[in-house]
């Protein structure tokens, strides 16, 4: 029970019984001579005053009585709402503003009897008159009140009693309800005292001597016995409360006093009109104090129940909170499985007892290929081949009429059928539900359309590997952690002679002799133990002991496995009796390779040394037969000694070059050639190379051309003696086999990244061709075209051979394309790196030149050579005009004046037909309209033509071919001016300058030479220089020559008796950081053509090196070099 459960609602007992004697004791004390009226006796007394406070006595008793009611009226109506603020019990207050009310009539009655209030009626008639009013008014308001109360319950039937919440009570509808009430009963009760106190003539209301002293009692007297049997009793059954139940007690108390009222006061003040005065006061304290403790208890009864309610609120939201947790794991777990549902790869489809499908997943999408607006409210014997749906709708009905679950809660695979009709594999999981006595169920389903392939590849392939056991060569055999065998192949039985039977659940140790047969179970403890492994996971040979006893090499791999998450171990066998008996008869033989090998070796190491001492001992009297042949050459010689000279001069070369591919191919050939990565400039070296083989291409009339492109970096990373080689070899060889016509060399650029570069060459010829069925063989070791070419240009074949692995050594390939009496074109690729910064280092950067707007005019015959002059100027700025003859170069001159932009600067070839490039300008001088131009003439040689004509001609500049584009460039400056500056003069004022050649500077130079030939032979070349020579036999003499001497530099050949030039060279660095002079230049002269021997002397300390045959020229030129500081 609650608290407010325990609450009585009923005035106690004991209380109404002391309620009821008080009303029976005046009747009962008077029947025993007491007597309550205030005049008992008459009263005699001289004194006035006395006599009129007696008779007054009976009004103060009066006055008493009624005030006291009227107080505890006024007490009754603020406790009243003192309860209703607690209670919020409407009722209360409005049945104590009618008892407030009727108080009120009393205070009137009093006031009016007291004569406090006006009355025109006199006191005799008024008091009698206005107590029958006011308790006729206070049974009317009461019932009034309390009807009011009941009909207000009747129209408001969701509450038993007309309580107001809290929330009501906070908009004051209740004491609007009140004021209202207390404002109508007031005005009642003002309008009877207003008549009653302006009537004069009053009914009479006492009759003395009747039965019924006061009728006008009876009214109110039959009024409360109305409310005390039919109103408060039923209010008291809607409304039960501690004070709607003293209401009720109360009418005892009011019955009392109307009877006493009524029947027993025949006079004012007499004993019943003082006994009904004081029960009237009894009946104002009982609902007074039923009140009070109705108060009390519904304190009780509120603190109890705001305790429960507070307990209640607690478990309420606890419960709430336990609610909103578990509707919201519930929202979470819906909108999981929902997702899952949307979101899992497998289809789930529910359907309602007819078979018709109620919902669809996204993955069922997927496998069947029905969207879901296609399949909702459809059958799912849609999903399943026709063969099978009557087998579902069987199952089914059965499933549906007997409840037979044979399928419910179980997963089966069944075939299913796609939206295309294409059928597939599925496995399937249902299950069934029941809602509002309709049945659902529920498939997952899988595509194991892939799963039945997998187990399908697993059968053949466990089918294989039976097959592969039973077929393999070597023996298998598997064995468990106690090493028990688990599996023996057919090819293991072949190999230790027992049958699988004989083996399977037997300890492996059996198949070995000892040592292992005793040792193998300690290992294997040993592995499982600490997982140390010595054979698993390797391979190893052993020995194995057949069933006869015999044994056997074998070659046994052993590996870990676990089936079923048991370790084993499988092993693989194989018998290498037969590899044994190999690999004994590969030793032999390799040792007797590594004989052979040592010999080749050593035959190798022979034939380097026999080429290199070859060379050597060639080179040696070849410096002097082709440095006196060079010698003789310069001075007055008739035609035929000049013929005589020049053939054992070429000769000599031929045999020189023969020479040097020996040696390069056997150093190839031995991997002895290593390639070395330095800078250089790619420009410059082919520069370098077209003055060398400019001569010789000249010597036959040929156009020799070299085209770069604009973009190619200034310095790259390779090995420019070996591209160089490359170069020659292939240019050389396009002069040889070309009798008219031109040699272009091109460079092209593929590929560049930041550091690296890709460059393609091809050098294109218009020789004699080469016939298709030589181009595969062109590259080969001694091998020509045919031999009629040997015979016809000579040469021994080997260029080409080594010009491709030097082309190949440097990451590229070399090809050739060629057409018969049309000439070739032979490409190679080569890859280099890019200096950093562009250009090497200590280089100068290229100078330009500023030729923007000149007008430009180049004239050769040769479209080739034209070509690669207009591109070179028009990257300097100029505008260029071609003409391919004299003649149309002469037209365009007159016409440029004509037109009033004349040419400002003229390109010419010497020899072009009918009039070559001389004559040409002999004629522009003699036409003053087009002299003036400065002319710059450039020739494959000029024979019998001095610099004195060519003054005469007008020209300005003569640039030997191929043009170099820093000569040209450094022409041009001169003759523009810019030469220094770069500042440009107007083209009017270009004229050629002198050119000047500086003296050569007298040297005191050292020659260190055993051989006497060559000792004469740079003497010789030496003679007509103002340098001044002294000679040394050996590296001893010229060691002792240094210490007493000062040389501006020194010429040290490389091996000589007694000592040789590497040690003499040592012995003078050593000397000179001794006594901390002057590091002198010191040159190596030396007959050994191959690059370790000219990095030994620059180990040695020379700082540079000459090889034999010297030239004049590369001699004066190595000694300009090395001493011009």
């Amino acid at each position: 029970m609650t608290g407010a459960e325990t609450v009585g609602t009923k005035i106690p007992q004991p209380l109404i019984w002391a309620v009821v004697s008080i009303c029976v004791a005046p009747l009962l004390l008077n029947w025993v001579g007491v007597d309550f009226a205030s005049h008992t006796s008459a009263y005699t007394s001289d004194n006035a005053t006395d006599t009129m406070f007696y008779k007054l006595s009976g009004a103060f008793t009066h006055t008493i009585l009624e005030w006291s009611a009227f107080m505890a009226a006024i007490l009754t109506v603020l406790l009243a709402f003192t309860h209703y603020r607690i209670s919020g019990d409407v009722t209360t207050p409005v049945i104590a503003v009618a008892l407030f009310m009727s108080g009120c009539m009393d205070a009137f009655h009093t006031l009016a009897a007291d004569r406090l209030i006006e009355a025109v009626a006199d006191n005799r008639n008024l008091i009698p008159f206005t107590w029958a009013i006011s308790r006729l008014f206070s049974a009317l308001i009461m019932i009034v009140g309390v009807g009011m109360f009941l009909v207000r319950i009747g129209k408001d039937r969701r509450m038993r009693r007309t309580k107001i919440s809290h929330r009501d009570r906070r908009d004051h509808s209740g004491y609007r309800f009140v004021v209202w009430v207390s404002l109508v009963f007031g005005f009642a009760a003002y309008m009877i005292i207003s008549i009653c106190a302006t009537s004069e003539r009053l009914p009479q209301t006492m009759y003395p001597d009747s039965l019924i002293t006061r009728p006008w009692d009876i009214a109110p007297l039959l009024l409360f016995l109305f409310a005390g049997l039919v109103v408060f009793p039923r209010f008291y059954r809607r409304a039960p409360s501690l004070f709607s139940h003293a209401l009720l007690v109360a009418v005892i108390p009011e019955v009392a006093t109307q009877l006493y009222m009524a029947f027993g006061s025949a006079a004012l003040f007499d004993n019943a009109f003082n006994i009904a005065h004081f029960l009237k006061v009894v009946s104002y304290l009982v609902p007074f104090g039923g009140l009070c403790l109705d108060y009390v208890q519904t304190h009780l009864v509120k603190e109890a129940v705001v305790a429960e309610v507070q307990e209640a609120n607690k478990e309420l939201e606890h419960e709430i909170a336990e609610r909103k947790e578990a509707e919201k794991a519930l929202r979470e777990s819906e909108m999981k499985f929902r997702s899952v549902a949307q979101s899992a790869n497998d289809a789930i489809v529910s359907a309602d007892q007819d078979g018709k499908i109620v919902s669809w997943n996204k993955g069922a999408q997927i496998i069947f290929g029905y969207e879901e607006e296609e399949v909702l409210g459809k059958s799912l014997e849609e999903l399943m081949p026709e063969k099978y749906r009557k087998a579902h709708t069987q199952g089914l009905d059965r499933f549906l009429r007997t409840g037979e679950k044979k399928i419910i809660g179980k997963t089966i695979e069944i075939v299913g059928r796609r939206k295309g009709g294409h059928e597939f594999p599925i496995e399937i999981s249902i299950s069934s539900w029941e809602v509002k006595k309709e049945v659902f169920v529920a498939g997952i389903i899988r595509d194991i359309t892939k799963r039945k392939i997998t187990e399908e590849r697993l059968q053949n392939s466990e089918a294989q590997q039976r097959m592969i056991l039973e077929a393999a060569v070597n023996g298998i055999i598997t064995i468990d952690t106690s090493g028990i065998v688990q599996l023996f192949n057919p090819a293991a039985e072949d190999l230790f002679g027992y049958r699988s039977d004989e083996v399977v659940g037997r300890n492996i140790n059996m198949l070995m002799p000892e040592p292992y047969h005793t040792e193998h179970d300690g290992y294997l403890r040993h592995y499982l133990e600490t997982g140390e492994r010595k054979i698993i996971g390797s391979g190893r040979e052993v020995v194995g002991r057949r069933k006869d006893g015999s044994t056997f090499p074998m070659d046994l791999a052993v590996s870990e496995m676990q089936v079923g998450g048991a370790v084993g171990f499988v092993g693989l066998i194989t018998d290498i009796t037969e590899r044994k008996q190999v690999e004994r008869e590969l030793i032999a033989a390799m040792e007797s390779a590594e004989t052979a090998k040592r010999e080749a070796d050593q035959a190798n190491t022979a034939k380097s040394e026999f080429l290199a001492s070859m060379s050597h001992e060639i080179r040696t009297p070849m410096n002097a037969i082709l440095g006196m042949a060079e010698l003789l050459s310069e001075t007055e010689l008739n035609a035929e000694q000049k013929r005589y000279i020049g053939t054992f001069s070429s000769a000599g070369e031929t045999l020189l070059a023969i020479i040097n591919d020996i040696l390069d191919l056997s150093k190839i050939e031995s991997g002895q050639l290593k390639l070395e990565q330095t800078c250089f400039n790619l420009g410059m070296l082919l520069d370098q190379l077209g003055e060398i083989m400019a001569v010789r291409a000249h010597e036959k009339n040929l156009e020799l051309a070299f085209r770069l492109p604009d973009t190619l970096p200034d310095g790259l990373i390779g090995d420019p003696t070996r591209l160089r080689q490359i170069i020659v070899n292939l240019v050389g060889n396009a002069i040889k086999f070309t009798e008219q016509g031109e040699v272009v060399v091109e460079v092209a650029l593929e590929r560049r990244s930041t550091d690296r570069i890709d460059l393609t060459f091809s050098v294109r010829d218009t020789g004699i061709g080469i016939e298709p069925g030589q181009l595969d063989k062109i590259f080969q070791s001694f091998t020509q075209a045919d031999s009629s070419t040997t015979r016809k240009y000579g040469g021994t074949g080997l260029g080409l051979t080594i010009s491709q692995l030097f082309v190949e050594m440097m990451g590229g390939r070399i090809w050739v394309e060629s057409d018969i009496g049309a000439g070739s074109v032979f490409f190679f690729t080569i890859e280099c790196g890019i200096a950093a910064g562009g250009g090497c280092a200590g280089s100068q950067p290229a100078r330009s030149i500023d030729m923007n707007g000149l007008q430009a005019l180049v004239v050769d015959d040769n479209k080739t050579n034209r070509e690669i002059l207009r591109k070179t100027l028009e990257r300097w700025g100029a505008v260029v005009t071609e003409a391919n003859s004299a003649a149309k170069g002469l037209d365009i001159l007159r016409g440029a004046v004509s037109a009033g932009t004349p040419v400002d600067l003229v390109l010419l070839d010497y020899q072009m037909p009918n009039m070559n490039g001389l004559q040409m300008a002999e004629e522009i001088q003699r036409d003053p309209s087009i002299r003036g131009a400065p002319l710059i003439l450039a020739s494959s040689g000029m024979n019998g033509v001095g610099a004195e004509m060519m003054r005469e001609a007008g020209v300005s500049a003569c640039l030997t071919k191929p043009v170099k584009r820093g000569e040209l460039q450094e022409a041009i400056g001169k003759i523009m001016g810019q030469e220094e500056s770069g500042a440009r003069r107007e083209p009017g004022s270009l004229a050629p300058g002198p050119v000047s050649v500086s003296p050569m500077k007298p040297l005191r130079v050292l020659l260190v030479e055993d051989n006497v030939d060559n000792r004469n032979l740079i003497l010789a070349y030496l003679k007509k220089t103002p340098h001044q020579v002294e000679t040394a036999g050996n590296g001893k003499i010229a060691v002792e020559m240094f210490k007493t001497n000062i040389y501006d530099i020194v010429l040290m050949d490389m091996e000589m008796p007694v000592m040789d030039g590497y040690t003499a060279t040592r012995e003078i660095r050593h000397l000179e950081r001794k006594t901390s002079q002057t590091k002198t230049p010191i040159l190596a002269l030396t007959a050994h053509a191959l690059k370790e021997h000219e990095q030994k002397s620059l180990n040695a300390g020379c700082d540079g090196h000459l090889t034999k045959p010297i030239k004049k020229k590369a001699l004066l030129k190595a000694l300009e070099e090395h001493t011009a500081s």
